[in-house]
């Protein structure tokens, strides 16, 4: 049996180096709509990069690094809430299969999270 409609919901988180306009030309370069096919954006999120005023926040210890991505600490930035990353593990590995922290490296963290409160 084929359904009468299907409906999809994307997430398109991009890099603070696009903007709004250019996430949603991507999209409809993929996405093609026509007659058959409609696109309706819910939420237009824009990227956002952490430039200042978080350092307070953090012990000299913890090591910064700016990371092409999208989470909600842009919005929270953006919005004037200072927000940071802050996790056990290599981000290099966040969301593969490679993804995985020591119970060393948990406990280090975890005394890293200690000390910074």
């Amino acid at each position: 049996m084929v359904p009468g409609n299907v409906s999809l919901t994307l997430n398109y988180r991009f890099a603070p180096n696009m903007n709004l306009e250019q996430a949603k030309e991507r999209i409809i370069s993929v996405v093609k709509p026509n007659k058959s096919i409609a696109i309706e954006f819910l939420d237009e999120s824009p990227a956002c990069l952490v430039t200042s005023g978080i350092d307070k926040y953090l012990l000299s210890n913890v090591e910064r690094r700016v990371l092409r991505g999208w989470t909600d600490i842009a919005q929270l930035n953006a919005n004037g809430i200072p927000a940071v990353n802050y996790g056990p593990g290599n981000m290099n590995f966040a969301h593969t299969a490679k993804e995985r922290i020591s119970i060393k490296g948990l406990d280090q963290f975890y005394q890293s999270l200690k000390n910074h409160l």
